[in-house]
C-alpha cells in the first residue's frame, strides 16, 4: 500500500511513522497527538494549507484507513491509549470485539430513542 501512495500523502506518512517506530501492535500504541505533531513537523498540512489538527487527522486518515486493505486501530479515550497499525489476527480480533460492543451500545441508544418517540412524542395520527 505504501508504494501506491505519493510521497507527502498523510496516510502514507502516518503508516511510515507507525511502522518505523514499531507502533504495529496494541501493545505499543502511540497517542494521536504525537502522530499529528510529527506530520506537522515534517511540513505536511491540510488540503487548504492549514496545520493538521486531531479532528482533521481522524477524518482524513483514520476513517479512510478502515475502508481499505489496512486498518489503523485505536483504543482508549480522553487522551489515554493511542493508535497502532493492526498487523496480526489477535489485534484484529480485539478491534472487532470493540466494534461489536460499541454497536451493541448504539443499538441500545436507538431502542431508547424509539421508545421516547412512541411514549413521549406520539404521533397525532
Amino acid at each position: 500500500m505504501l508504494g501506491e501512495l505519493p510521497d507527502g500523502d498523510l496516510t502514507k506518512e502516518t503508516l511510515r511513522y507507525l511502522m518505523v517506530n514499531g507502533h504495529t501492535s496494541k501493545r505499543n500504541p502511540v497517542p494521536i497527538d504525537t502522530v499529528v505533531a510529527h506530520l506537522n513537523a515534517i511540513g505536511l498540512c491540510t488540503q487548504r494549507g492549514d496545520l493538521i489538527e486531531r479532528k482533521y487527522f481522524q477524518h482524513a486518515v483514520l476513517v479512510p484507513s478502515r475502508e481499505e486493505s489496512l486498518f489503523i486501530g485505536m483504543f482508549g479515550s480522553f487522551g489515554r491509549g493511542g493508535i497502532y497499525l493492526i498487523t496480526d489476527r489477535a489485534d484484529a480480533a480485539q478491534a472487532r470485539d470493540f466494534y461489536l460492543q460499541r454497536l451493541g451500545r448504539e443499538r441500545e441508544h436507538l431502542a431508547n430513542l424509539e421508545r421516547l418517540i412512541r411514549e413521549e412524542w406520539p404521533s397525532d395520527a
